[in-house]
């Protein structure tokens, strides 16, 4: 049902999108869940991100994605593999 909400709003009506909140604990659970994947997947798979000779924003993440930014963050956060710096979150 989330990969479905994600593609209905990101692919047909072209917007980077977020669950309503708030959310209950399972929901919280499912969400993040599927927030790791989508990430890991796009910076595993997508060659713009896997061959970056620069770093890599968040925004450009959740424009891949469609996953509103704040949830990037939280994602990325949450799996140590994001730094602020200057300004902007960047992956490394």
């Amino acid at each position: 049902m989330i990969a479905l909400s994600y593609y209905l709003s990101g692919q047909i009506e072209l917007r980077i999108c977020t669950p309503e909140r708030p959310l209950s604990n399972m929901g919280a659970l499912s969400y993040k869940s599927y927030w790791k994947d989508q990430i890991l997947n796009a910076l595993k798979s997508n060659e713009k991100f896997k061959n970056a000779n620069h770093d890599i924003t968040a925004r450009e993440i959740s424009e891949y994605t469609k996953i509103q930014i704040e949830d990037v963050i939280l994602t990325m956060s949450s799996l140590n593999l994001i730094k602020y710096y200057r300004g902007s979150y960047i992956i490394k």
